[in-house]
Formats: structure tokens, sequence, C-alpha cells
């Protein structure tokens, strides 16, 4: 299925730095805590993107 732009620009975003936190992601991209969350939830649930704790943050992979 297609990728809003939210999570094309977040796609886009992990693709240019693999292991990416999610507190630089949300710098990145711009978004809220509560919106990158959802939109990373949406991508690992069709598997775009892996998420693996890293101290008290996360990291985000891209799998595809």
């Amino acid at each position: 299925s297609a990728l809003d732009d939210y999570e094309k620009k977040v796609l886009t975003s992990v693709r240019e730095q693999e292991g990416i936190t999610q507190n630089t992601l949300r710098l990145r991209t711009n978004f809220s805590k509560a919106k990158l969350s959802y939109v990373l939830q949406e991508l690992e649930k069709r598997n775009l993107v892996r998420r693996i704790p890293k101290g008290k943050t996360l990291e985000v992979y891209s799998t595809a």
C-alpha cells in the first residue's frame, strides 16, 4: 500500500541514517512525539522499519 507524506518523510530520514534514534528523528521530521510514535508504529506493522531499544530510547532501522 502507498505511503502517506508523514511515512515517506520518516522512512527517508531513517534510510539516510540507519540506527537513528527516535529523538533525532523527531528533530529531523519536526513531528510531535505522539505523531512520530504513531507513524513508526504503522511502518513497523508493515515491516518497513524495525525499532531496537538502546538505553532509554529506540534506534530505528529500515528493513526495506
